[in-house]
């Protein structure tokens, strides 16, 4: 037994990493050390307009928790979020097909993608922004306007892009049929007009608008309309969207699923002006993939028979389970497959070379930076003698005696092979994404 609880407290402290780390954690820290609720603004991990929302709540819990432990009450409110969004899924998806079980088989489907387990565990912006964002439009569709402008304010609390959503929203719903139409739509424009007041005082806060100087992506819209097509060109996601378009060809002259198909195409273009106003990541469209599946399995449940219909479910979630595993992302983290395991053994990986290099420095790249900078992240126990490399510069400085490389760093690797012509391999482990490597320098011996 206490081994189970062993187990489940490591997997809940695990490291927080990438932009969990470079960012929310980052900001929720210093907010928390410092009492200022707007410190992070202009402290130079951000690069975009957040909202303080989510920051301000895992500041809470640092403060709580203390240094030690705080990861684990992140995680646990993240996968709180998961849970809530599960049951209200559940509770649509019933609504729709009176049958448990093919309800039940539908949140496996949708629960299948490991994307949407990785950022539970990474614990960001985009399960409470998906489930607060879902709150509202179901209480804008059923014309309950004060509970949508709560729901609609968290929503954008948590994630400033949702103001993108809720303007379009509001846009769609001057040509629907609602009760409350009225006031719906000026409850929208309500809830724009404060995500542009927060975008105005972030503007006098910090002199730029929707992108800071830092911001390393081409945000235009070519460049944005053409990594969104490359993301739905990956293998599985551009069958899952060919099986959506099919479903959808014939549910919409299905009179129980006319007004569900135009919903999800609504909700996806909704989806689709929120992340085309930034450089579009995979994660961003967890709540496409979400109404997809969640329409697919409705859909099917909904045009055959019991048996026949949970058969096809059933087969769609081996289907996304192999197909949706065969591949991963190692570029950003935002798709591996175990990413807690992953982590842990970046995490031993450090602890076994903090003695090989004694104090010596350390050349990495990002985010091994800020991984190695403080305990806070749950990498390390004590800060290790470390300096980043700018990876566009050529000028080379010998003082380094070791050069760390690692699956989410392989640009050091060419740096470090292009300025060192004697490099020693003295450390290496082996993971899903890759090596992790420690090389030292002759010149150091």
């Amino acid at each position: 037994m206490n081994q189970i609880i062993n187990f489940i407290i490591n997997f809940l402290n695990g490291p927080m990493y990438w932009d969990s780390a470079t960012f929310l954690s980052y900001a929720a820290i210093l907010t928390s050390k410092t009492g200022n609720l707007f410190a992070y603004i202009n402290s130079g991990s951000s690069d975009y307009p957040h909202t303080p929302l989510l920051i301000w709540t895992y500041a809470l819990i640092f403060k709580i928790l203390g240094p030690e432990y705080w990861r684990i009450g992140a995680r646990l409110l993240s996968y709180s979020f998961a849970f809530i969004l599960l049951f209200i899924g559940y509770k649509i998806i019933y609504s729709y097909t009176k049958n448990k079980n093919n309800a039940l088989l539908i949140q496996l489907l949708i629960i299948s993608d490991p994307i949407f387990w990785n950022q539970i565990y990474l614990s960001y912006f985009e399960i409470p922004g998906l489930l607060f964002r879902i709150l509202a439009l179901k209480n804008a569709i059923n014309g309950k306007w004060k509970a949508y402008l709560c729901w609609g304010i968290l929503a954008i609390g948590v994630r400033f892009d949702n103001i993108a959503y809720f303007l379009t929203l509001g846009i769609i719903f001057l040509l629907a049929d609602l009760k409350n139409k009225k006031k719906i739509v000026l409850t929208s424009m309500l809830l724009t007009s404060i995500g542009a007041i927060w975008l105005i005082y972030h503007k006098t806060s910090t002199d730029w608008w929707l992108f800071g100087p830092t911001y390393g992506f081409d945000n235009s819209i070519r460049s944005t309309f053409q990594r969104t097509l490359s993301i739905f060109n990956l293998p599985y996601r551009k069958y899952l969207f060919a099986v959506f378009i099919l479903v959808s060809i014939k549910a919409i002259s299905h009179k129980k699923l006319t007004k569900l198909t135009l919903l999800t195409f609504v909700f996806i273009a909704t989806n689709f002006s929120v992340a085309l106003t930034t450089f579009p990541l995979i994660r961003y469209f967890i709540p496409t993939f979400w109404a997809i599946k969640m329409y697919i399995g409705i859909s099917v449940a909904s045009l055959y028979p019991k048996k026949i219909s949970s058969l096809i479910i059933g087969l769609l979630i081996v289907w996304s389970i192999i197909t949706g595993n065969m591949y991963t992302l190692s570029g950003n983290g935002e798709e591996m497959r175990g990413l807690a395991q992953e982590l842990q053994t970046k995490k031993q990986f450090y602890s076994q070379i903090y003695p090989i290099t004694t104090n010596q420095p350390i050349l990495v790249d990002f985010p091994e930076d800020l991984e190695m900078s403080s305990a806070d992240y749950g990498f390390i126990q004590k800060p290790m003698n470390f300096d980043p490399i700018n990876i566009d510069t050529k000028n080379y400085n010998s003082k380094y005696c070791y050069i760390l490389v690692t699956p989410t760093s392989k640009q050091t690797e060419g740096y470090a092979k292009r300025n060192f012509n004697d490099l020693i391999m003295v450390k290496q482990s082996t993971s899903q994404l890759g090596r992790y490597q420690l090389y030292k320098s002759k010149i150091c011996q």
